[in-house]
Formats: C-alpha cells, sequence, structure tokens
C-alpha cells in the first residue's frame, strides 16, 4: 500500500461517507464474530491487569504496616547513649498537680496524664527508669528538696530561667474560658486567673492577675466568680469541666497562643537530653494521638453536695418534709401520752392516799425509785431506800416478764418486814 501526501487511505472494507464518518461493510455473522472478540480481547486485558493490581495493593498494605511497625523502631542510640541507660539510674520526673489530663494524681494517688504516657513508651523502648512525682505548685516542683531529673509537661510560657527544654510530643492552641456573667469582648479590666510562676499573655495587665497552684484551681476560681477569665490548654479545660461539674464557665475557641509540651532539664545532661530527643521523634503520631485520647477520656468525675441537690434536690426535699412531719407528729403523741400519764399517776396517788396504800415507781433503765409520801414514811431513810431498790431488782430480774405480777418482800419502818405488789408494766 502506497500513501500519498494529502490523500486518505482507507481499508478496502470501510467507505467514506458524505458526512465524513467511517462505518464498516461487514456481514452480520461477521459483526458478532468481532463484537465476540472484541470482549474476549478486553477480558484478557483486564485479567493482564490483575496481578499488577493485587501486587500493588499488597505492596501499600505491607509498606503501611511496616512503617508503622518500624515508626518506634527508627531509634539508634550511640554507643556511650547505651551506656547512659545500662547504668540503671532511676530518673526523677516532676511536675505539678492539677494539670489534668496531662499530668495530674488520679482519685486512687497514682500519677497519670499524657505526659507520664509519653515517658513510659521512653521507657519502653530505651530502657531508661522513671520516677514520679507530683506537687502542688511549680515553685514546689522546681526547688523542692528531691532534686529532680525531669521536669515533664513544660511549656515555654511556664519554664524557670536556665531550664532546658526537649522537642515537643505535644502542641496545642489556648482557649478562653469566662465567667457566664462576662462579657467576652471586654476583657480589659477583668480579673484574668493564671499559674504562679507562669507567664501573663499579650495584652494582660499585671494588677489585674490573680495566681493560683493549678489550672484546675484557675477553672474553679472562674466558676465560682472569684476570676472572670484565664486562658488554658482545651484538654484540661475539657477535662476539669466535666470532672467538676463547672456550671458557670463558657468556652470561647480564640487562640491566644500556641503552646508547645517539652520535658524540661534543671541541669545540663547532654546524653539525657538527646536519648529523650530521639525517643519522641521515634514515637508514632498516631501511637500518640491514641495516648491522647485514652487519657482525655478517663474522668472520674466528682461528685458535691451541689451536684446532688441539683439533681435530686426536689426528692430531698419532698423526703426532709415528709421526715420533719413524722418527728413532729411523734412529738405531739409523746406529749399527749406523758400528759396522760401525770393525770393517771395523780389519780393512783388520790387513790392511793383514800386507801391508806402505799405507792412506788421503779425506773430500771437509771434505776431511780420514785416513792409517795406514804412510802416515804414507811420505808425511812436512804440506807433502807438502797437496800429495797437492790431487793426490786432482784424481783425483776426473776419475775422479768412485762405485764406480769409478783409480791416482794421490803423492810419498813421499825425493823418489820412489809408484802407488796409489783407489776412490771415495761413503761
Amino acid at each position: 500500500m502506497h500513501i500519498l501526501t494529502g490523500q486518505t487511505v482507507l481499508p478496502h472494507n470501510l467507505h467514506c461517507l458524505h458526512n465524513n464518518e467511517l462505518t464498516p461493510i461487514f456481514p452480520e455473522n461477521e459483526k458478532r464474530k468481532i463484537t465476540q472478540n472484541k470482549k474476549s480481547l478486553r477480558t484478557q486485558k483486564y485479567r493482564s491487569y490483575l496481578p499488577f493490581v493485587f501486587l500493588t495493593l499488597l505492596f501499600c498494605v505491607v509498606g503501611g504496616i511496616f512503617f508503622s511497625m518500624n515508626a518506634c523502631a527508627e531509634l539508634i542510640l550511640t554507643q556511650e547513649e547505651q551506656d547512659y541507660i545500662a547504668r540503671g539510674n532511676i530518673l526523677k520526673a516532676v511536675s505539678v498537680d492539677g494539670g489534668a489530663p496531662l499530668h495530674y494524681l488520679d482519685s486512687k494517688g497514682r500519677v497519670r496524664g499524657v505526659a507520664v504516657r509519653v515517658l513510659d513508651e521512653i521507657a519502653n523502648m530505651t530502657g531508661l527508669i522513671f520516677e514520679y512525682h507530683l506537687y502542688d505548685s511549680i515553685q514546689d516542683t522546681i526547688y523542692g528538696s528531691i532534686n529532680p531529673d525531669i521536669v515533664f509537661g513544660v511549656t515555654t510560657q511556664y519554664a524557670v530561667t536556665g531550664m532546658i527544654l526537649s522537642q515537643p510530643y505535644l502542641k496545642s492552641e489556648t482557649i478562653l474560658y469566662i465567667n457566664s456573667s462576662i462579657d467576652p469582648y471586654q476583657l480589659e479590666d477583668k480579673v484574668y486567673a493564671g499559674i504562679e510562676g507562669g507567664t501573663l499573655p499579650e495584652g494582660v495587665k499585671e494588677e489585674n492577675a490573680v495566681y493560683f497552684n493549678s489550672r484546675e484551681d484557675t477553672l474553679t476560681a472562674v466558676d465560682k466568680g472569684k476570676a472572670d477569665y484565664g486562658y488554658g490548654n482545651p484538654f484540661s479545660v475539657a477535662f476539669y469541666t466535666l470532672q467538676n461539674g463547672y456550671r458557670d464557665i463558657i468556652t470561647i475557641p480564640i487562640g491566644k497562643e500556641i503552646r508547645e509540651y517539652c520535658m524540661g532539664f534543671l541541669k545540663e545532661n547532654e546524653l539525657l537530653l538527646s536519648i529523650i530527643n530521639k525517643s519522641i521523634e521515634a514515637i508514632d503520631e498516631n501511637r500518640l494521638q491514641m495516648l491522647v485520647l485514652e487519657e482525655t477520656s478517663r474522668i472520674d468525675r466528682k461528685i458535691s453536695l451541689e451536684m446532688i441537690i441539683e439533681a435530686y434536690g426536689r426528692e430531698i426535699a419532698t423526703l426532709i418534709l415528709l421526715i420533719t412531719g413524722v418527728l413532729w407528729y411523734s412529738a405531739i403523741l409523746n406529749i399527749r401520752t406523758g400528759k396522760k400519764l401525770k393525770i393517771e399517776n395523780k389519780r393512783y396517788g388520790l387513790l392511793s392516799n383514800i386507801s391508806n396504800e402505799c405507792l412506788f415507781e421503779y425506773q430500771i433503765s437509771n434505776e431511780h425509785l420514785d416513792l409517795s409520801e406514804k412510802c416515804s414514811e414507811i420505808f425511812g431513810g436512804q440506807e433502807e431506800v438502797n437496800e429495797i431498790v437492790n431487793l426490786l431488782k432482784e424481783n425483776i430480774i426473776t419475775n422479768g416478764s412485762l405485764g406480769t405480777t409478783s409480791t416482794a418482800k421490803l423492810p419498813v419502818t421499825n425493823g418489820k418486814i412489809g408484802t407488796f405488789r409489783v407489776i412490771n408494766s415495761g413503761l
């Protein structure tokens, strides 16, 4: 076949139509064969791609698994750093309590938090041994007598002069939290709640600041109106709001500053600093996010009297009213019963005087013997009365059943013995 310039050469089975389209000239049976051949070729083509697709997917999956498995395997330590770890020294790691979920004491007195979990990860990777301690304030943490090797959970805003910081293991923006009665757009002359030892955010005046020992204390102060507003990381604000049930705090996502959480060193230790930095770099980001999620969701809600009253106030008030009503009713009945008994006693006294009988009443609980005037004349002095009390006690022990009637022989004046009827009423 020869091709000439400017000409279009067609196969023998194609004709050029007036509308410039190409159309095949085939019988119907030829068309079916061609269609079947095309389908067969297309199927073979797709099947030829399957091994390549499968291998690609397998490479991606295995590669992803290999990468995630080796995220913590990239830790390469020098011989000098390995020798430092091999010494087995217990490193004292300290921080401030009340900074949950970053560092805090839980309800069982255990040191917990994201920073602690990060140090645990470092310990598992390297073999370093950490001993954790928490203090009430930054001053106690830094200047305590323990002489710490590491101060965990430190940001540049709270690092003391001369402190060496590791590379950050966690970054977060600060958010604004205010008392519900405060206008968030008018904070110039409002009271700022800060942590003792930290730096003031830009725009906050020193005379408008009050200081507390921990983040939890600042949130509590704002909730109770002792301060108007403050800035903190969203993890701590959310944690303590749920744990303590703050009702008068409003959070506003206005990023004031970026905070990077690091490990701090009060004294120079190049080997330990290098090991910590390498370990932080080796921690997988997904693993770190999981640690943060676990610690932020581990909330032991405090149950206060205010929360109980808020939840069950009506039930408690109803129960108190019911108990008060029952007590008042019982008191009224006792008063009425006491009056009736006094009247009955007077009646018995009058009857005993009329009938020349001797009437006495002995109370077992306090061993008190109450004698009528006639009995006082018959029994005589105090010695005789004491003897009578002992005899009555023996009689009651012998005939102790309630409602029983017995006789007792008791000494009377002139050395005689009188016979008396004793009724154990149980009143």
